[in-house]
């Protein structure tokens, strides 16, 4: 997977862990709205995600994001504490 687009994970209920795969480049606005289990997110690359657009967790409860140890921080904007 390459693109996440918008509203492509909605309404999850039951999803607490997403692990995005490597090859990710691209988060449309709003790729993952209403998942409110949702509370940690992995995406272990040494890489930054290079384009993520506005609200791409929307409506979730995310705690935590673990990243790869030379991952870019400021690829996630929301106030959301980044692992590494």
């Amino acid at each position: 997977v390459e693109i996440l687009q918008s509203y492509s994970i909605v309404n999850c209920s039951s999803l607490q862990t997403l692990i995005l795969p490597q090859s990710l480049i691209t988060i449309d606005n709003y790729g993952i709205y209403n998942c409110q289990s949702l509370t940690n997110v992995y995406h272990l690359s040494n890489t930054s995600i290079p384009t993520v657009g506005n609200n791409i967790f929307d409506n979730c409860n995310i705690n935590s994001i673990y990243v790869g140890s030379n991952y870019n921080i400021n690829t996630f904007n929301n106030n959301i504490q980044i692992i590494k």
